[in-house]
């Protein structure tokens, strides 16, 4: 599925929703790896809590028609 950010109007797709990574010896879990699809200076991979991502995102086209 595509994705845009509700303030930027920039596209996205999701990578995984299962997404986790370590810090301070303790793992985050359930995160949100989402990937630019536009040229972006700040990279092309991002990381998000559902929650967040739910709330900043909304779907713009469903792969799975």
């Amino acid at each position: 599925m595509k994705y845009i950010h509700k303030k930027t109007g920039n596209p996205y797709r999701i990578v995984t929703d299962k997404f986790m990574f370590k810090q301070d010896g303790k793992w985050i879990k359930n995160l949100v790896l989402y990937e630019t699809l536009y040229d972006n200076p700040d990279g092309k991979y991002f990381g998000r809590t559902r929650e967040d991502f739910n709330k900043n995102f909304e779907i713009i086209e469903n792969e799975n028609k």
